[in-house]
């Protein structure tokens, strides 16, 4: 290759020497140009006089043919060829369209050529069909080809010979290929499948229904059809019920088909008396009753060990709350736990258990399945509330108290912190204790004004200490209400028998109470209610919310002394009072009639004598699930219980644990006091 380079290079130079002389004598320059743009010039125009020779310009040619293979041989240098010609190729179809047109009838003729070479031909064919489905995994791809075949087809398919001939060959074909059994099962499930899919047009499927319709009654004229087509229908049936869930889907059509036949009253009860005689007779036979009970037991175990059965019969049941009352423990409950109430009233236990007349919507008395039990029994229920249960009527006089004036009025004051549960929709838990303070009425009552005239409402913090600085409680109170319920309460047997009491001095500051006329109704002005915020927010500008909703001010105090206090911080605006600071609590297990006493609302000061002896469970069991739902809506009153009844189940497994032991003869009150000693006694 290096000779064959030398000789051309050598005849290209005789070449030049031959046109070097006329080159110079018809160049022509332009006096304005430099003079390297001179030498440029002159080259270019010496070249182009060169290449006017044939034999140089071949010359050229071999030797850029020659210097090209060499190039190429380096592997980077023909991919950089490559690219670059790519490119160039590239931007000039797209600016060039005659060069585009041209390329295409020079590439469309070369192809032509070399199709005519049938082993090019199948080269070619198997590698497109290599490339088409390579591009055929393409999702995007495969839907365009097909929209793009589609459309040829259709267009042309309006050719009618073309459609025919079409029709002919599909036809040819399709025998062929049904002969293979694999193929015509696949041809068969993708008909089934269109046919399906084309039905969901309701007109298209009416109009199949009206021509098979048409056609049927014509070909059932034939009585030899028609008895044909029963056995094969009946053939057909049991086959496909043998497919457990081809006989589910026809049990649930036929179950629907049912239904909508039974809304018809004249089909029901002709269905009902067929029913009922075809029972009959197969019950005459002993060995069909026998299957049948046995039939019918093991069809509810198994719905019973059915979790969605299980699951649809729960929530059935409480589809509509807990809306029946038993007319015996006056409890709301759920229809399935309940029974109609049949007691004759000649019944000797009748005034005992017909506690409650409220009739459901349907317009009878219920009784709940456990006090039914007893009265089957022939016994009075345990929470029957003839047994001393029922709540006392709460006269008008308590009844209008907010909380705040409830708390004034009653002799124990519960702290309790009551806290919201992050994210379970605004529900409440208690955080701690409840704390028990007795308190003493006559002085936390000197808040009152003397005289009525002077102020209609007063708006009255209460903390637990005067050094917290977040209240207990707040809100507007009215002092006639307040005195009013007092008055009420102090003839009640449980504020005797407490020995509470107010003195005459007391009601000497607050004569002028029996003047005041209490028939109107109290109004409170909604600029008095603005101002109980506004002013709270003065004067406690850090208040976030009530302290009984945070754990900031633990009630944990050390009593100096025994001695009661109670601090006031007047203002004339807002009041503040801290009636159980420096008070010995007591605890809501020891302390007697506490409950009765702490929630007057409920009680209406009535002491609580069950004639029966009742545990503390059974007591909260029936007060909160009361049709009466003053201790439910009460959330005070739902935690401070919950607590007591903790507390007692706590101390009698401390008591049952003490009595197992030897040890507790011996016992000291030393040794009581000790708490190591305790754990020791229990564990």
């Amino acid at each position: 290759m290096s000779f064959s380079i030398q000789k051309t290079s050598v005849e290209m130079k005789s070449i030049e020497s031959e046109g070097e002389f006329g080159l110079q004598e018809t160049s022509q320059t332009p006096e304005n140009i430099s003079q390297r743009d001179k030498r440029k010039e002159y080259k270019r125009e010496w070249m182009r006089k060169k290449r006017e020779n044939e034999n140089y310009r071949n010359v050229e040619k071999s030797i850029q043919k020659i210097s090209k293979q060499v190039k190429r041989e380096d592997l980077y240098e023909k991919q950089y060829e490559q690219l670059k010609n790519t490119v160039l190729k590239k931007n000039k179809r797209i600016n060039d369209v005659e060069y585009r047109i041209n390329e295409q009838i020079r590439n469309s003729q070369e192809h032509r050529l070399r199709r005519q070479d049938q082993a090019y031909r199948n080269y070619e064919q198997s590698r497109n069909t290599q490339e088409h489905q390579i591009r055929r995994t393409d999702p995007a791809y495969r839907m365009l080809e097909q929209m793009r075949n589609t459309n040829e087809h259709q267009v042309r398919r309006q050719d009618t010979i073309y459609r025919n001939d079409e029709q002919i060959v599909n036809t040819y074909q399709r025998r062929g290929r049904r002969l293979d059994f694999d193929f015509r099962e696949e041809e068969q499930l993708r008909n089934r499948e269109e046919h399906q899919l084309r039905r969901l047009d309701p007109q298209y499927r009416e109009e199949e229904q009206d021509r098979n319709t048409e056609e049927h009654q014509l070909r059932r004229l034939d009585p030899q059809y028609r008895e044909e087509e029963q056995l094969r229908n009946r053939e057909e049936h049991q086959l496909r019920r043998s497919d457990s869930i081809y006989r589910n889907d026809e049990q649930i059509t036929n179950t629907i088909e049912h239904a909508l036949r039974r809304k018809n009253i004249e089909y029901r009860m002709q269905e009902q008396l067929s029913n009922t005689e075809q029972h009959r007779n197969r019950r005459s036979d002993e060995s069909l009753r026998i299957e049948e009970q046995a039939r019918n037991s093991i069809s509810k175990r198994n719905q019973r060990s059915n979790i969605k059965f299980l699951i649809d019969v729960y929530e059935e049941g409480i589809q509509n709350g807990p809306s029946f009352v038993c007319v015996c423990c006056g409890g709301l409950f759920f229809k399935r736990t309940v029974n109609k109430f049949t007691l004759n009233r000649n019944n000797s236990l009748f005034n005992q258990i017909f506690n409650v007349d409220i009739k459901s919507e349907c317009g009878f008395n219920w009784i709940c399945v456990t006090c039914s039990k007893y009265v089957r029994e022939n016994k009075t229920p345990n929470l029957a509330l003839s047994n001393g249960l029922q709540f006392p009527v709460v006269p008008d006089e308590l009844k209008h108290l907010n909380e705040v004036e409830e708390r004034l009025c009653s002799p124990r004051l519960p702290f309790i912190r009551i806290k919201e549960l992050v994210n379970w929709d605004h529900q409440q838990k208690i955080s701690g204790n409840v704390v028990n303070v007795p308190i003493d009425t006559e002085k936390t009552l000197e808040i009152l004004p003397r005289s009525f005239e002077q102020s209609e409402t007063i708006q009255l913090v209460l903390k637990r200490r005067m050094d917290y600085t977040k209240p207990y409680m707040f809100d507007s109170i009215r002092p006639y209400l307040i005195l009013k319920a007092i008055r009420y309460l102090l003839n009640r047997p449980l504020f005797k028998e407490n020995n509470i009491k107010l003195s005459t001095e007391w009601f000497e500051k607050h004569k002028d109470f029996d003047n005041v006329d209490l028939t109107e109704d109290f109004i409170v002005n909604n600029e008095d209610r603005s101002l109980v915020s506004g002013n709270l927010k003065r004067l406690y500008p850090n208040l976030q919310g009530l302290e009984k909703r945070n754990e900031d001010n633990d009630y944990v105090e050390q009593f100096q002394n025994a001695q009661p206090t109670l601090l006031f911080d007047n203002n004339d605006l807002v009041k503040t009072i801290a009636p159980g600071e420096g008070i010995q609590p007591r605890s809501i297990l020891s302390d007697k009639d506490a409950e009765e006493l702490t929630f007057i609302k409920i009680y209406g000061g009535e002491k609580f004598q069950p004639k029966i002896q009742i545990k503390y469970g059974m007591r909260c069991k029936s007060e909160f699930r009361r049709f009466d739902r003053r201790c439910a809506n009460d959330i005070n009153k739902l935690f401070y219980s919950y607590k007591k009844l903790v507390s007692k189940k706590l101390n009698a497994a401390i008591d049952t644990c003490l009595r197992k032991t030897k040890e507790i003869e011996s016992m000291t009150a030393r040794d009581a006091l000790n708490k190591q000693k305790i754990n020791d006694l229990i564990v």
